[in-house]
């Protein structure tokens, strides 16, 4: 059965958005908008290129036919420019626009992380000297006779005119304004029915959608998640990425903890939230090219899947892989499950998060993650984690050491105050001469601030190399 999703509030970009419990995921642009009506390009974690300095997405296979590439041909994106008779053809005019749209989705793939990776795009020609040329290449025009302009009727009119093959992931730009942008979900076979159809043309709509065919979910980051008067469930908090995200980020999952870990493939994540099931991973996904480290990007986690995720073992198991204590009275076990709204193993990333108890909260205790990564030493790395508790303090701590395993220096933050919701936190340090590795902790510090019994919910923990970053960007606490 498939369900909707969907998008409300797009001012400059996309706002609140819905619970996505199925296969079909949908936008709502407020206006249409379409070929004559362009949206804004996102600007951050950084800006885009010009149309100069663009690179070409580039074309994995070649077809004469694009209704029937050869059997052999890889998987690869087909453009398709769908107009109707409400609009006319206006291909010609906007033809480069549309190629450039995906340049820039391809751009952006590889620009959000710190690994070399590239979306596969399906051209009908080998003549790609000129721009010109390689866009009448990528983007194939087609009329849609249907008055309907919904998603299923626009789908199954390109299906019944053949583009349905099994290596193709369809992604439709129309001249005219559709209800909606919407994707169906094809996690690793193309064919009938695996298209997004987008009236919105900027990079940031299309990368949403495309990443939906990649078989990812938005992933809700909200603690608060409700239903408002329209039945559409909405969600309290956002994450900067491109799968849900506020103000102008691009970024495609900067946490790699919902939809895509380039550095760890064999990871899973679950895409949505419970009941489902999903679990996907975008990084090893037939469109795009296998990841290649390392290179420059908005995105350089330095932590694992289980030690960013808590993804290994079910509710309620005590010591957790990869992580330890220290402090008398101190334990941890992945959150017990319980109330969707309460205390539950269904937070941040869907379906984990790990639970410090400390009891009694006399003398400092802390939780911290096993393995010490490796640093560089002048480089500024830092830390993230979502914290949240009934009441009590908390702070973060990074602790350098040299290639021998000695302890060089400390690194504490401020010490801060404990809500209800989640709430991300952050610690950012340079790494001392001479280090090699770095622990990172929380710590829950001693004083009379803190309740008898301490029980905090740790989850999304991330470190990031802040000078690795182009510009050395680090990117904000959300």
């Amino acid at each position: 059965m498939l369900g909707k999703g969907r998008w409300s509030g797009r001012g400059r970009r996309l706002g609140l958005a819905s619970l996505l419990v199925t296969a079909l995921v949908m936008v709502s642009s407020g206006q249409p908008v379409h070929a004559a009506n362009l949206g804004s390009e996102p600007t951050l974690p950084y800006a885009q290129p010009n149309n100069a300095s663009l690179p070409r997405a580039g074309c994995d296979t070649t077809a004469t036919d694009p209704t029937s590439p050869p059997a052999s041909s890889p998987a690869a994106v087909q453009v398709i420019y769908a107009w109707n008779n409400s609009t006319g053809n206006q291909y010609a005019t906007n033809v480069e626009h549309a190629a450039r749209v995906m340049d820039r989705v391809d751009w952006l793939f590889d620009q959000a992380s710190n690994y070399d990776q590239h979306v596969k795009v399906s051209c009908r020609s080998t003549t790609t000297s000129t721009y010109n040329q390689y866009a009448q290449a990528m983007v194939t025009p087609v009329k849609i006779d249907t008055t309907n302009t919904d998603f299923w009727s626009i789908a199954n009119e390109l299906s019944a005119k053949g583009y349905d093959d099994s290596n193709r992931w369809y992604v439709v730009l129309t001249e005219f304004p559709a209800p909606s942008n919407s994707a169906y979900w094809c996690p690793t076979t193309g064919g009938s029915g695996c298209i997004s159809v987008v009236e919105a043309w900027d990079s940031g709509v299309v990368g949403h959608e495309v990443s939906h065919l990649l078989g990812a979910g938005h992933a809700y980051m909200g603690e608060h998640v409700w239903q408002d008067s329209n039945g559409n469930w909405q969600a309290e908090q956002y994450c900067p990425d491109i799968m849900m995200c506020f103000g102008d980020w691009w970024a495609f999952d900067l946490g790699y903890r919902q939809n895509y870990d380039p550095s760890e493939t064999s990871a899973r994540f679950h895409v949505d939230n419970y009941p489902s099931t999903t679990t996907n991973n975008a990084a090893v996904h037939p469109l795009l090219t296998p990841p290649v480290c390392c290179d420059v990007g908005a995105n350089n986690d330095l932590l694992t899947a289980q030690e960013r995720t808590i993804e290994a073992q079910t509710p309620g198991t005590s010591n957790p892989t990869g992580f330890t204590t220290s402090g008398s009275g101190a334990a941890i076990s992945v959150t017990p499950q319980g109330s969707y709204a309460g205390v539950s193993a269904r937070y941040f990333d869907n379906r984990r998060s790990l639970q410090f108890v400390s009891s009694p909260q006399s003398g400092e205790k802390s939780v911290s993650v096993s393995r010490r990564p490796s640093v560089t030493a002048g480089h500024n790395y830092k830390f993230f984690v979502r914290l949240r508790a009934d009441s009590g303090t908390a702070a973060l701590r990074m602790r350098w050491y040299n290639s021998g395993g000695t302890l060089l220096s400390t690194s504490l933050g401020s010490s801060f105050g404990l809500t209800s919701n989640w709430w991300e936190w952050s610690y950012e340090a340079v790494a001392p001469s001479n280090a090699a590795s770095v622990q990172i902790s929380v710590v829950a510090p001693a004083g009379g601030s803190q309740p008898a019994t301490l029980t905090m919910h740790v989850d999304t923990l991330q470190l990031t190399d802040c000078s690795a970053n182009q510009n050395s960007l680090c990117r904000p606490t959300t």
